[in-house]
């Protein structure tokens, strides 16, 4: 996890007991007044909105998938994008896609990757992951064979050396998508939870 270059949040962090007698509001005005530049965002502003076409082309998709089996779609989706924390992150209540950039507007994964990947959680999170209880590791593996059926192009395929331990590559198909419901009762039904 990337954290500001600044003192006393690598206190915090280093020591995390020290979180319970620091106010919310004095962390807040600090970053706003210490580290915040808005120009630290603008090349990675750029090349999100440089993904614009590319993202709404691909929502047929998503707009199949929730025929057929409820996908979430919302009304709007908004990016955010930080200079800290983990890679990606969503918020599933609002359709808000957190992802991590540099100031050099670098991402970990391809921007457009990433933000495919963040929608397709969105969609699934509510009716599927939460349902049925599935690890943190279950929601990646089982969100992964999903983008690489659904957008090959830009994820690579399903059946490759990357997805060879993944246990939903031999339950998923172009088909077996379409009830993804289904295709995790069946996995449920053989990994049975706690």
């Amino acid at each position: 996890i990337a954290l500001p270059d600044d003192t006393e949040i690598t206190n915090l962090a280093n020591n995390p007991s020290e979180l319970q007698h620091t106010k919310p509001e004095t962390l807040g005005n600090r970053f706003i007044q210490n580290i915040y530049k808005l120009s630290d965002y603008k090349i990675g502003i750029d090349n999100i909105n440089s993904e614009i076409k590319n993202i709404t082309n691909n929502f047929p998709i998503f707009e199949k998938l929730n025929t057929s089996w409820g996908f979430k779609l919302f009304p709007q989706y908004t990016i955010i994008l930080t200079l800290y924390g983990p890679g990606g992150s969503y918020n599933s209540e609002t359709g808000t896609i957190l992802i991590r950039t540099s100031v050099d507007g670098e991402f970990q994964n391809p921007q457009l990757q990433n933000i495919i990947h963040e929608m397709t959680h969105l969609g699934i999170e509510e009716k599927k992951e939460k349902k049925y209880n599935l690890t943190h590791n279950e929601k990646e593996s089982l969100v992964n064979i999903m983008c690489r059926i659904n957008f090959s192009s830009l994820f690579g395929s399903p059946n490759d050396k990357k997805t060879a331990n993944n246990p939903f590559v031999s339950l998923l198909t172009t088909e077996s998508i379409n009830n993804l419901p289904q295709i995790i009762e069946n996995y449920i039904s053989t990994h049975p939870r706690k």
